[in-house]
C-alpha cells in the first residue's frame, strides 16, 4: 500500500459569497452554541468524499471526474436559508440552502457516485441533498440561543455565482482543523454566453 490522502470532490465558492458566510458565522457565534464553525476560506459544497486514497489511484480519480463533467455546463447557484439536519430540534450540521443549482449538482453528485463506485470508492447510502455546511454541533447545550437566532433569520440572503469549475480536493488534518487544498481543477464549460457572476 502506498502513500494515502484524503481526498473529496466539491464546488468551490466565490470569495466575496465566502465573506458573506462568515459574516454570518461571526453572528451566530455570539450566541456561544457548542459548534464547531467552518472557517471562512474552507467553505465548499462537497459532492463526493472519498476519504483516505491511495496516491497512485489519484490519476484514475481525475480521470472519472472528467468523465463524470463532460456532460455538465457551467449553472447559477443561489444561496437561501438557514436549517440544520437532521432538524432544528436537535441539529447535528447547521447549513445554508441551495435555492438555485440543486438540480445540477444533484446530477453531478449521481455521475460521480456511479463513475467512482467502479474505482472501488463506496457509494453514498443517503441521496445527495445540496447545501453549504457552515458548522457542526458539538454537544446541544447552550443551543436553545443559537436555533432561536437561526429561526429569527429564517430566509438568509446567501447571494448567487456562477458555478463554473469543480475541484479534486485534498484534506490535511492538523491540530488547527483541517487545511484544503486544490489537488486539480476541472472548468465546467460555458456554453451559456452571458451567464451572470451574480
Amino acid at each position: 500500500m502506498g502513500e494515502e490522502v484524503r481526498l473529496f470532490v466539491a464546488l468551490p465558492i466565490l470569495p466575496k459569497l465566502r465573506t458573506r458566510f462568515f459574516n454570518l458565522v461571526k453572528n451566530l457565534e455570539k450566541k456561544n452554541g457548542d459548534v464547531k464553525w467552518v472557517e471562512e476560506q474552507n467553505f465548499h459544497i462537497t459532492l463526493k468524499f472519498l476519504g483516505e486514497t491511495d496516491k497512485t489511484k489519484i490519476p484514475s480519480v481525475e480521470k472519472a471526474i472528467e468523465e463524470s463533467l463532460a456532460p455538465f455546463n457551467s449553472f447559477r447557484v443561489k444561496f437561501q436559508s438557514l436549517g440544520g439536519f437532521p432538524n432544528l430540534k436537535r441539529p447535528r450540521v447547521l447549513w445554508v440552502g441551495v435555492e438555485r443549482g440543486g438540480d445540477e449538482m444533484k446530477s453531478i453528485a449521481k455521475e460521480l457516485e456511479n463513475k467512482l463506485s467502479s474505482l472501488g470508492f463506496e457509494k453514498e447510502s443517503k441521496e445527495f441533498s445540496p447545501h453549504l455546511t457552515i458548522g457542526r454541533v458539538k454537544s446541544p447545550k447552550f443551543t436553545d440561543a443559537l436555533i432561536e437566532e437561526i429561526k429569527r433569520i429564517g430566509n438568509f440572503d446567501g447571494g448567487g455565482m456562477k458555478a463554473d469549475r469543480i475541484h479534486l480536493m485534498k484534506s490535511q488534518l492538523t491540530p488547527g482543523g483541517a487545511v484544503y487544498s486544490v489537488v486539480r481543477s476541472f472548468p465546467l464549460p460555458d456554453r451559456e454566453p452571458g451567464l451572470p457572476e451574480d
